[in-house]
């Protein structure tokens, strides 16, 4: 194959159906959430903070994890958002800074708590130490399941 003079790499780029060249240059859209959970292996790679991407989701009207199905990093650097309906709506990690101080690793009553660093929910009874069983971490937080407002 010849390419132009001096046009090479703009040559390459531009072959039609050269998935390989194009997922080189670009990336692939990467999945950080879903079904209210962070994906951490997913997240852990990607170069957006947790802080960051909590402040995308409160930008849209996300007040806690449970509200999303699915949240995709996508390969320009935003995060696309994919809500459950109302009635769909599981309890979740809250990312609204007031609500997520409320860390705990000793839990005192029963109810629904979210794991602090991956957004695992689950009932919890009392005990001095729970171990998520996705990411191992240890601190807990009450989980909400209140609809989004839009």
């Amino acid at each position: 194959m010849e390419f132009p003079p001096g046009n090479g790499a703009a040559y390459i780029y531009n072959v039609p159906g050269d998935h390989v060249w194009e997922e080189f240059m670009e990336g692939d859209p990467v999945i950080i959430l879903k079904d209210g959970c962070l994906q951490i292996k997913n997240f852990n790679k990607e170069s957006i903070a947790r802080d960051e991407f909590y402040a995308q989701l409160r930008l849209n009207a996300v007040s806690h994890l449970g509200q999303v199905r699915l949240a995709i990093l996508e390969t320009n650097g935003e995060v696309s958002i994919f809500y459950f309906a109302d009635d769909d709506v599981k309890y979740g990690l809250p990312i609204i800074p007031e609500d997520n101080r409320k860390k705990h690793v000793t839990i005192t009553d029963s109810g629904q708590y979210s794991c602090d660093t991956c957004g695992y929910t689950t009932c919890l009874d009392p005990a001095p130490v729970h171990i998520c069983p996705t990411c191992q971490h240890k601190k807990w937080v009450p989980a909400l399941n209140e609809k989004r407002l839009s």
